[in-house]
C-alpha cells in the first residue's frame, strides 16, 4: 500500500466487500426460511455472518487487522514529526487484539463464567459484553479527549465510525441477548436478522474507520507533519 492509493477507492472496494457478503447471508436465510434449504449445498457455513471461521470473520478480522496497521503508521509519522503520543500505539494494539479476537472469539469463553458469577439475563444475557462495556467506558475516557484534538473531518469520520461499531458489537448484541434467551436459545429468522445488523453495523464501522485512518495517513508530508487535504 502507498500514499498514493485513492483513500477512496480502497473504501469503496471494502464497502462492496461488505456488501456481496451481507446479500449472500440475506441469500442463505431467503433459502432457509422460504424454501427448507438451511445448508444451501454446503455453502452455508462458510457465509453465516453469525458463525465464526469463515468468510465474514476473515473479512472482519482482515478489517481490524488493517486499523491495528495504519495506526501504527500514524504513530511512526507522529513520532517522526516529534508529536508522538502513546495513545496511538496502545490504540494499534487494541485493535490488534481485537482481530484476534473475531477469529479465535475469546470473549465468548467469558459468557458462562461472568453470567454464573453475577446471574445475569436479558440485556447481559451474553455476559461478555459486562467487562467489554466497562473497558469501553474507560477506553472513551481516555480517547474522546485525544479524538477532538485530531483535524475536523477526521474527528467527525471517527465518532461515527465508533458509534457504528460499538453499537453493533454491544448495542444489538445486547438486544440480541433478550431475544436468545426470550425464545430458549434457537436460531430463529428474527434472531439471525438481528445478528445481521449486528455484524453489519460492526462491519461498515471498520470501513469507515479504514477510510478514516487512510485519510489521515495519506495527509502526512515530508517532514512527517499532517496537513490534511480535503480530497481524497
Amino acid at each position: 500500500m502507498t500514499k498514493s492509493t485513492t483513500s477512496g477507492k480502497i473504501a469503496y472496494l471494502l464497502v462492496i466487500i461488505s456488501l456481496i457478503l451481507i446479500l449472500f447471508n440475506i441469500l442463505r436465510l431467503i433459502m432457509a426460511y422460504a424454501f427448507g434449504h438451511p445448508y444451501l449445498f454446503g455453502l452455508s457455513p462458510l457465509i453465516d455472518i453469525d458463525r465464526e471461521m469463515n468468510f465474514p470473520t476473515l473479512f472482519s478480522t482482515l478489517l481490524l487487522l488493517l486499523c491495528s496497521l495504519l495506526i501504527y503508521l500514524i504513530s511512526g509519522a507522529q513520532k517522526k514529526a516529534g508529536k508522538g503520543d502513546a495513545r496511538w500505539s496502545i490504540l494499534a494494539t487494541i485493535f490488534l487484539f481485537l482481530s484476534i479476537d473475531e477469529f479465535s472469539s475469546i470473549h465468548e469463553l467469558l459468557i458462562v463464567p461472568v453470567r454464573t458469577w453475577l446471574n445475569t439475563g436479558g440485556m447481559l444475557y451474553f455476559a461478555w459484553v459486562i467487562p467489554f462495556v466497562i473497558i469501553t467506558i474507560i477506553l472513551a475516557a481516555i480517547y474522546i479527549p485525544f479524538i477532538i484534538r485530531l483535524p475536523v473531518k477526521i474527528r467527525l469520520l471517527t465518532f461515527v465510525a465508533a458509534t457504528l461499531y460499538v453499537s453493533g458489537a454491544l448495542g444489538i448484541e445486547m438486544l440480541g441477548g433478550v431475544y436468545f434467551e426470550a425464545i430458549g436459545e434457537q436460531r430463529t429468522l428474527i434472531y439471525e436478522l438481528i445478528t445481521m445488523v449486528e455484524e453489519s453495523l460492526e462491519i461498515f464501522g471498520l470501513t469507515l474507520y479504514v477510510y478514516t485512518l487512510l485519510l489521515f495517513w495519506r495527509s502526512t508530508d515530508d517532514t512527517g507533519s499532517f496537513q490534511l487535504k480535503l480530497t481524497s
